[in-house]
């Protein structure tokens, strides 16, 4: 398992933050676009990062959500998988008490 760090934004400012384990980065991924479609309310983009790396970096553009990860190729919220619905509920209960006390 890897520790990979999700950073959640509004206006270019951070709105929330949250350490979670994935596999690998595909499941990262997977995880972090999940949480930020449904967050779209409150965040207009998001990072990923495992350590000091990027590992994704998405912002909603005026056509909706997309963007680019860290080699430059466009991305979309995947459909979410059996591995990533279990996690989905945990990280997202981080992630409101983390925007919670910001």
């Amino acid at each position: 398992m890897v520790l990979y760090r999700l950073f959640l934004f509004t206006q270019a400012h951070v709105l929330a933050g949250h350490d979670f384990q994935a596999e690998n980065d595909e499941v990262a991924r997977e995880l972090a676009a999940l949480v930020a479609d449904r967050c779209a309310d409150r965040c207009d983009g998001f990072e990923l990062w495992d350590g000091t790396r990027m590992v994704l970096n998405q912002r909603r553009l005026e056509t909706g959500r997309t963007g680019q990860n860290a080699t430059g190729t466009v991305n979309s919220a995947p459909a979410p998988g059996e591995q990533a619905n279990q996690a989905l509920g945990a990280l997202r209960e981080a992630l409101e008490a983390s925007a919670a006390a910001i």
